[in-house]
């Protein structure tokens, strides 16, 4: 079996990415089509699901499965928001850890479920700093 394990920004941890899980956090691949086709398949998908990457995995279960690629970052935004840290001080935080593929989308996506966290900024288009693993 075949497989695209996505990612997404930790929720403690904004600048590191982790395994996202759940039924919606892989995509089992044509193991009989070419690499750059697994590639195109998995990259539609992380985006289409709001994913900020992807590795793929090869195995006979998911358990026993091995890294076949690196980690591959999608160009996305985030929503980030502001909260005080315990000395008083501005502290950024992420309002959702859903990627977006564009400005615009992230921006709606703030004004409709957080219209009142103000300040807040719209990230991208970067990859978080550390993918964790």
């Amino acid at each position: 079996m075949l497989y695209a394990q996505f990612y997404h920004p930790s929720a403690t941890q904004p600048r590191e990415t982790i395994q996202a899980t759940g039924d919606r956090a892989v995509v089992v691949l044509d193991a009989r089509c070419m690499p750059a086709a697994h590639h195109a398949v998995a990259g539609q998908e992380c985006l289409a699901r709001g994913y900020s990457g992807y590795r793929l995995f090869k195995g006979e279960t998911f358990t026993s499965s091995t890294q076949q690629s690196d980690y591959f970052g999608m160009p996305v935004y985030y929503v980030m928001g502001e909260a005080k840290g315990n000395d008083g001080n501005p502290l950024p935080v992420l309002l959702t850890t859903r990627a977006f593929a564009t400005e615009q989308a992230a921006q709606r996506y703030k004004d409709t479920v957080h219209p009142e966290n103000k300040p807040f900024i719209v990230t991208g288009p970067a990859l978080p700093v550390k993918q964790g693993e």
